[in-house]
């Protein structure tokens, strides 16, 4: 086993890792650290390098941190149509005299 490193990982090692990656405030670099430790371990068990997959074991929302939510500002329809006018008065102007 000493010259077969990936039987020696376990699941706290993983949440260390990704733990480590959100702490630099990395978050989705963290969770695509998760998801590809877990495809490196079914390729592994696919060719008989590991017996099981601890990366499996580890849910994203288990280790990391919600991310927080951001509300963007809404146009109404009313606004939307006067900036689409304005918006197509200059693209006339800007053809008229460019």
């Amino acid at each position: 086993m000493e010259g077969d490193p990936l039987r020696s990982i376990e699941a706290p090692e993983i949440v260390n890792m990704i733990q480590a990656i959100e702490e630099r405030g990395a978050r989705d670099i963290a969770k695509r650290a998760l998801e590809t430790t877990g495809q490196i371990f079914r390729y592994a068990i696919a060719h008989g390098k590991a017996k099981r997959n601890p990366a499996s074991e580890i849910r994203r929302s288990d280790v990391l941190k919600v991310a927080p939510r951001v509300n963007y500002a809404r146009v109404d329809a009313k606004e939307l149509s006067r900036q689409s006018k304005s918006t197509m008065a200059l693209q006339i102007l800007a053809w008229q005299f460019g």
